[in-house]
């Protein structure tokens, strides 16, 4: 998992320009949704949004009206969780032209219930994607309009800030479907608001900005020359020796010259260029490399037995501009691995193996139809519901502990950025105290170095003093907490429960240490990062009323529900129909990489745990028991009063004889 949104640099230049706490809050909000570590409760793949369900409907509906796929009953939950997100949207809203979509969407989804794979049926399915083609390319301003009415606005009510939560959601939903880069991204914005301020007209075309022309070369290893490429790709060029402006880069000539001379010179390989329209580099760097994999297709399928790869260096360059950057595919490595259980339980291994052919491919659409093979490997693809209930519980838990982490995180992206403004401050003053005493007495220019001496000065001071006082705002308030909630080497909760204790309202008969710890969260919130103090407010909430986690457990499962229909579907349209690519499938390929993680992170936690008859249980029974288990939690926190008290959020998805509300 990696804590997106939490750049020192951007969250200093947020304070710097006086950025309110809501705006600094969407901003990370919406990046940490597009970080592909981030949890899959809180990736845009599950938030549901305008921008990834109505393409999803979209595509479907086209497909429908050509192929016959997906048929029935799916297309019409297809239609229904697009309906779902309009109105989600428009009660969050209340925004007038959502109030008018959500029409449109209940007639999409009548007619969807009476589609029988008749010539019928799909003219009328081609005539609804045609309008919901038009809303889709109405989306951007819509979104635009939401964005800056929400811009200035402050969240000081629950009602206001779930409705940032939803616009940030959807913010979220349209910025990954156009692939922008998460680093690229906090990167872009730091610079934005040094030089724009708060501007939201800056800060929108920095997160949704237009796609432009970009130069991606590739080394291609088995082949020394491909024949007829540029017939195939009209923007493809090839290289293997000679002039290197046979690629036609332009400006960045001498920078592809350098890569050039990299790579070895051997009769079988090559360089081939291609031009990408893209949001930013990494984003180019991808599509190319999946446009190019595609190319070799043709390569592959023309030699029986001839095996050609991509290297993983790539060189990205913006067309008409100077500067280039060598790219490699984003992957994680660790020292030392570890298995997932030290067994092989039944019915897991065949999982395993899909679920690792699904991160091998480069095609979204293809890790999407493999990953829900994956699932159909261990068995628990046949009740999505049932899938999706399970994983909202394994979400809760997660959530919960992350909302500590954030507090950690937070106190480190602060220290780090006060570290480096005193270290700059420091630097500048010493700059000019060289400078004057360099000057003569009597240089006209000493007047002014000493007037900038005393303000680079000032600011030294005030970098020390709010470096200092993060010892008292942050770092002490978190000592306290760790008291009650211990902690691991690695700053890991010893036991969730107690954290939970902290979060909870107060009983009578309460440890003094948990209460000290209370205490310490409430002063220790003011000063942590908005996207912090949010999400351990809101678990401070929903635990302080059962029926908030009802409520949250039965929303978070739907949107789960609606992603497994998703992939579902683009299992249908990969293995059945041969369509390899759709709108948004960039989000889905991801998302369903990230269902199978999910799903394998609950059935390691429960072999690792269980013993007896549990230990041997098959995948699609621990699903169904964790199901069961999650359907009487919900009834239990619904019938509750008060607080949740007896959840146990330690155990919510192990081995438990007693289940989830257990606890005294």
């Amino acid at each position: 998992m990696t804590f997106s949104g939490f750049d020192p640099e951007l969250l200093g230049q947020l304070r710097a320009s006086g950025a309110l706490r809501e705006q600094t809050y969407l901003l990370q909000r919406v990046i940490r949704s597009i970080e592909p570590a981030t949890l899959l409760s809180q990736h845009s793949a599950t938030l549901a949004g305008l921008a990834a369900e109505l393409p999803r409907t979209h595509s479907a509906l086209l497909s429908y009206s050509v192929l016959g796929q997906p048929k029935g009953r799916l297309l019409r939950s297809l239609c229904l969780n697009a309906a779902a997100a309009v109105n989600r949207a428009a009660a969050a809203t209340a925004h007038q032209p959502l109030v008018h979509l959500t029409h449109t969407l209940a007639e999409i989804v009548d007619a969807s219930g009476s589609m029988y794979d008749d010539q019928e049926s799909r003219v009328a399915a081609a005539a609804f994607a045609a309008r919901l083609d038009t809303l889709i390319a109405e989306l951007p301003k819509l979104l635009w309009a939401l964005f800056l009415d929400s811009w200035h606005a402050t969240a000081s009510s629950p009602g206001r800030w779930a409705r940032l939560d939803q616009i940030s959601d959807e913010v979220a939903c349209l910025v990954a479907a156009t692939d922008r880069d998460p680093d690229t991204l906090q990167q872009e914005l730091t610079h934005t608001l040094a030089k724009h301020g708060t501007d939201p007209a800056a800060i929108w075309q920095t997160l949704h900005p237009d796609r432009v022309r970009h130069h991606v070369a590739c080394v291609v290893h088995g082949a020394g020359e491909l024949s007829g490429l540029s017939a195939l790709d009209p923007t493809a060029r090839q290289w293997s020796e000679g002039q290197p402006e046979r690629l036609g880069w332009g400006a960045a000539r001498d920078r592809l010259r350098q890569f050039l001379a990299t790579v070895p010179r051997t009769s079988t390989s090559c360089v081939v260029a291609v031009d990408v329209d893209a949001v930013d580099k990494p984003s180019a760097a991808r599509l190319a490399r999946r446009r190019v994999t595609e190319l070799l297709d043709q390569y592959v399928a023309g030699h029986r037995l001839l095996t050609i790869s991509l290297d993983p260096r790539m060189l990205v360059t913006r067309a008409g501009t100077v500067r280039s950057d060598e790219l490699t595919p984003r992957r994680s490595t660790v020292n030392r691995a570890y298995p997932l259980v030290q067994r092989w339980p039944h019915g897991l291994r065949e999982g395993l193996r899909m679920a690792h052919l699904a991160r091998t491919t480069e095609s979204p659409l293809t890790a999407a139809a493999l990953s829900w093979a994956a699932l159909e490997a261990l068995g628990v693809n046949e009740k999505a519901s049932q899938l999706a209930g399970v994983l909202a519980l394994q979400a809760m838990r997660q959530q919960v502990v992350e909302a500590h982490q954030l507090l950690h995180q937070s106190a480190t992206a602060s220290t780090k950025h006060a570290r480096s403004r005193v270290g700059t401050t420091r630097r500048r003053v010493v700059s000019l105290r060289r400078a004057i005493e360099r000057c003569a007495p009597d240089h006209p220019e000493v007047a002014r170095l000493r007037t900038a001496l005393a303000g680079a000065v000032g600011r030294h001071e005030d970098a020390v003093r709010r470096s200092d006082g993060l010892t008292s705002s942050l770092h002490e308030p978190l000592a306290v907490v760790a008291e009650y909630a211990t902690l691991d080497d690695h700053k890991y909760l010893l036991d969730v429960n107690r954290w939970v204790d902290v979060l909870l309202p107060e009983r009578a008969g309460d440890d003094p240490a948990l209460l000290d710890a209370r205490v310490a969260v409430h002063d220790l919130l003011p000063h942590a990062a908005p996207l912090a103090a949010r999400q351990v407010a809101d678990w401070r909430g929903r635990l302080a009323s059962a029926g908030s986690c009802a409520r949250w457990l039965v929303a978070t499962q739907e949107r789960m529900r609606s992603l497994l229909d998703a992939l579902y579907s683009a299992r249908n349209l990969a293995l059945h129909s041969g369509v390899f690519q759709a709108t948004g499938d960039v989000v889905l390929g991801l998302g369903g990489l990230m269902v199978v993680d999910f799903t394998l992170e609950v059935l390691g936690n429960w072999y690792r745990n269980a013993t007896g008859p549990d230990a041997h249980a098959s995948p699609f029974e621990v699903v169904r028991e964790l199901a069961a288990r999650q359907e009487d939690l919900c009834g239990r926190l619904r019938d509750a009063r008060g607080a949740a008290h007896p959840l146990n959020v330690e155990w919510l998805t192990s081995p438990s004889t007693d289940g989830a509300w257990d606890r005294a």
